[in-house]
């Protein structure tokens, strides 16, 4: 599905993360987020989100972005001008 994308990130040609994108209607959704314990706190996870959004602008011609994010990412999306709308509930169960 071409409007579905995946990323992987590396740093100094190490692969410490992944993130996705999903683009429907000129909106852009990011999800899975995800960067090694040992990489965070470096700016790595504020240039995933700016990427996603420079390739949104020019390849789909996106208006709007949106994002899933777990606690310790909301402060990071905030920083970068998204504003809460809602919340998720998350729900687990042994299989």
């Amino acid at each position: 599905d071409p409007r579905i994308k995946f990323f992987l990130v590396k740093y100094n040609n190490v692969k410490v993360g992944i993130c996705g994108m999903y683009v429907q209607d000129k909106v852009v959704g990011f999800y899975s987020d995800g960067i090694l314990p040992e990489y965070r706190n470096q700016g790595i996870a504020s240039q995933m989100v700016l990427e996603r959004i420079k390739i949104a602008k020019k390849q789909y011609t996106c208006k709007y972005a949106i994002a899933q994010c777990m606690k310790p990412s909301v402060n990071l999306y905030r920083r970068l001008g998204f504003k809460m709308l809602g919340s998720l509930s998350l729900y687990t169960s042994l299989i």
